[in-house]
């Protein structure tokens, strides 16, 4: 599980809705909920502990976290980062592929190429980040290991899978592929949400049951 922008909330926005004839406003700011919500479930937390060849950026914290695994006979390292991830947490990132020189390396996290198949800069995304844009963690991190094979992020809404090809500082190629459904799949992913009925006068909203088209 990796953070998007909107798991931290909003400071500027509110949303109502009714629940069960209830009408409630729920604030949309404040920290995330990934480390209060999957941090209280064992299971979930065990994946990140060096027993389990995995660990997390700081103890207790599950906002940039790696795994290891083995498919087949192949080694992975899946390193998970947080929205705009800092450049502490990309030097532990690249601390942590170092440490792995054999394993292949694939990279989640959020906001990291738009859908002309480019990196995220300050001209091609559709949120300001405080610290790294893609350009910023492709320079400072994911084109600096010839092991990292597969960098997958979201956030830059379109329907089609884009994948973009680069050849990294050693020459080896980097498949940066964007995954993010939310356009054709939102009407799909509000059913059954108890937030049916919003007011909250936001436009940009993608639905929380208004009607949304997938065309």
């Amino acid at each position: 599980v990796v953070n998007g922008n909107h798991d931290y909330g909003d400071p500027l926005k509110s949303v109502t809705f009714h629940k069960n004839g209830v009408k409630i406003t729920e604030s949309k700011t404040g920290s995330t909920g990934l480390t209060t919500y999957f941090g209280a479930d064992s299971t979930y937390t065990s994946q990140f502990t060096s027993a389990n060849g995995g660990g997390t950026f700081a103890s207790g914290d599950y906002k940039n976290t790696y795994k290891t695994i083995k498919a087949g006979s192949t080694d992975w390292l899946f390193v998970n980062l947080d929205w705009d991830p800092s450049d502490e947490v990309l030097a532990w990132a690249n601390r942590i592929v170092d440490s792995y020189p054999n394993h292949k390396v694939a990279v989640t996290m959020h906001n990291y190429m738009h859908g002309d198949g480019y990196l995220t800069d300050p001209e091609r995304t559709s949120s300001n980040v405080k610290n790294n844009y893609g350009v910023d963690i492709w320079n400072k991190f994911t084109s600096l290991h010839d092991n990292i094979e597969i960098v997958v992020s979201g956030h830059q809404e379109y329907n089609n899978i884009i994948l973009s090809q680069s050849k990294g500082k050693y020459g080896n190629t980097v498949s940066n592929f964007l995954i993010d459904g939310q356009m054709v799949d939102a009407a799909l992913m509000q059913l059954g949400d108890p937030k049916d009925d919003v007011d909250n006068g936001d436009s940009d909203d993608f639905g929380w049951g208004e009607n949304v088209s997938p065309g």
